[in-house]
């Protein structure tokens, strides 16, 4: 079964920017953070936001004076607004600045003594917001039948002729919310055209929201089902649902892939996904995922057999384990010209133990990021702790057989991963202190990572005896740190919105990932500069240039998959982590084409 994924599905900018303010108000404050209703419609959202103490004000409640509120990218009215800033410390203003200027241009209208007719729901908060600006001069419409009434009232069919003639006499100004189907907006126009000789029409429909109906009826088009992922209250998820079944194809409305089963599937060869505004982006690969996973139930055993073991390979960390082999390899070569195995075997050990164990203590992210991961994690949990614990205990006892200088840069490293997870200030001075552990300071995992790699596969051999300390050290340090980076920033850009929900700031979710590729891109240009260097001064040979190949591999991968998309699937992550295993491809066979030609 072929899966088509829309390219427009997710979060839209204004729910993003939403999100990122209150996300961001988070974990700048102590204070009690509430939204002033719920922030996006999607109730796994809302929930997760709970987990993080972020609550939901009523429409009619205030919190208390030293509370900050957020306002929803919906927009509030001003009487609103004027009501929360009386009451709160703070009030940051999310509103979408697509919402902002409906809600200016309807301020403007009035001012200028004409009536504003609103085309959209009556009840959505966005509409209830910009009404606020008509100060009793608007009024709401979403059919022909309403139309009707008002223009009864217009011609004097109800109510008092002459306050009525008064209502319109400035004219009429129609704007529209702004996630309004265009071509019910139009033909609302149209109708109202007939009906006033003076009016003004703003078309204010988010061009997001056009494209991403556009975008879904064409899909709609060109696939055996819809799948439309999103909350179930959301107007705009449920009118991508109605527009592909106006292109007369079966659509199925879901929030999670728990609601997917195999029957809703049958019979179909092409399946599309398209999601609302208020959908993240790791909700749409989980859905792709549970579809995919579905589809592979009807395919032969050895196939299914195969993926299934990809998949556990690279969930359980076991393939990062051969990916932290082959780097040993790399760093041996680069420095020694040739490999030690016991050393290397330890190092790979050692950073399997690593990734299990930060793994299983971040397993909150995982919820969002991985569902597979996620489904290993919570089965097999105390089999990958008791793992992971073992593995970091061999690694110390097996360091030992090697000398006492290398048990010590062990247990030292070990060490170093554990203080990184544990709360060192006492639960009294919390509250006054904003970290209390290494892993709470924001961007602090992504060194963390990149530098526990470059440190073991560079220097555990040179601890051990085995490689005097040199230029090539340093230069092969660099090399494996920057590699160990980029992979890991390309992974956190592919998880940043889960990241971001559960409150785990990377560099991705502090800078943005536009600058975190450009931050990337320097740094394998500064790679192939330092890999190019060592070579002029001798310290590697010329069988070491091939690297820069693998470097442009990396920029190839940190292309295509360094943004926030809905790329679904382990064969990402096995794609960035087969840099690695390619380094030593790369190295060996150049190595070797060298000695033999």
């Amino acid at each position: 079964m072929k899966i088509k994924i829309a390219r427009t599905a997710g979060f839209c900018f204004g729910v993003k920017r939403a999100m990122d303010k209150v996300l961001n108000t988070s974990n700048r404050l102590r204070s009690a953070i509430y939204t002033d209703g719920p922030l996006i419609h999607n109730p796994q959202i809302v929930k997760a936001l709970e987990q993080r103490k972020i609550s939901v004000l009523d429409d009619a409640a205030a919190p208390g004076g030293g509370a900050t509120v957020v306002i929803r990218a919906h927009g509030v009215s001003p009487a609103r607004k004027a009501f929360l800033e009386s009451r709160c410390a703070q009030v940051i203003d999310g509103t979408c600045p697509l919402v902002s200027k409906i809600q200016n241009i309807v301020k403007k209208e009035i001012e200028k003594g004409r009536y504003v007719l609103i085309i959209g729901e009556a009840g959505h908060p966005e509409v209830i917001g910009i009404l606020g600006f008509a100060s009793g001069m608007g009024a709401v419409i979403n059919s022909e039948e309403e139309i009707s009434r008002l223009t009864e009232e217009k011609e004097g069919n109800a109510g008092d002729k002459s306050k009525i003639a008064a209502r319109f006499a400035g004219g009429v100004s129609v704007v529209a919310q702004s996630t309004q189907e265009l071509e019910h907006f139009e033909n609302l126009v149209s109708v109202l055209k007939l009906k006033f000789n003076d009016i003004k029409v703003f078309n204010t429909i988010c061009n997001a929201t056009r494209k991403r109906q556009e975008e879904a009826a064409q899909l709609a088009r060109e696939v055996d089902l819809m799948v439309i992922v999103g909350g179930k209250n959301s107007g705009n998820t449920k009118r991508l649902a109605e527009v592909a079944q106006y292109s007369k194809t079966p659509a199925v409305l879901v929030e999670t892939e728990e609601e997917l089963n195999a029957e809703m599937f049958a019979g179909k060869h092409t399946v599309g996904i398209t999601a609302g505004a208020s959908t993240p982006n790791w909700m749409i690969r989980n859905v792709a995922q549970k579809i995919e996973e579905i589809s592979y139930n009807s395919k032969p055993f050895p196939l299914r057999l195969l993926k299934k073991t990809v998949n556990f390979l690279i969930d359980s960390d076991i393939y990062i384990g051969i990916c932290a082999f082959a780097m040993a390899y790399v760093a041996s070569t680069l420095i020694a010209k040739t490999i030690h195995p016991f050393e290397a075997w330890l190092a790979a050990l050692y950073i399997f133990s690593m990734h299990t164990l930060n793994r299983y203590i971040d397993r909150d992210a995982s919820r969002y990021n991985s569902s597979s991961r996620n489904k290993i994690y919570h089965k097999f949990s105390k089999y990958i702790m008791a793992g992971g614990v073992l593995a970091s205990l061999s690694v110390v006892a097996l360091s030992l057989h090697f000398g006492v200088w290398l048990f010590l840069f062990y247990v030292l490293c070990s060490l170093a991963g554990v203080l990184y997870s544990i709360n060192f200030v006492p639960v009294g001075f919390r509250p006054y202190v904003r970290y209390a552990s290494l892993k709470n300071i924001p961007g602090s995992r992504d060194l963390f990572i990149s530098t526990a790699w470059a440190v073991v596969l560079t220097f555990s051999p040179a601890v051990s005896g085995k490689w005097i300390f040199e230029w090539r050290l340093l230069f092969t340090f660099s090399i494996i740190f920057i590699m160990a980076f980029c992979r890991t920033i390309t992974l956190d850009i592919k998880d940043i919105q889960g990241d971001s929900i559960v409150g785990k700031e990377t560099i991705p979710t502090l800078i943005g990932s536009k600058y975190s590729v450009l931050l990337m891109k320097f740094l394998l240009l500064c790679a192939s500069v330092i890999t190019i260097v060592a070579v002029l001064v001798n310290e590697y040979e010329y069988y070491s240039l091939s690297l820069i190949a693998n470097f442009a591999y990396m920029l190839v991968i940190i292309n295509k998959f360094g943004k926030e998309t809905n790329y679904y699937g382990n064969y990402i992550e096995g794609l960035i982590d087969f840099n690695f295993i390619l380094a030593a491809l790369f190295l060996l066979i150049t190595k070797w084409t060298l000695i033999l030609f």
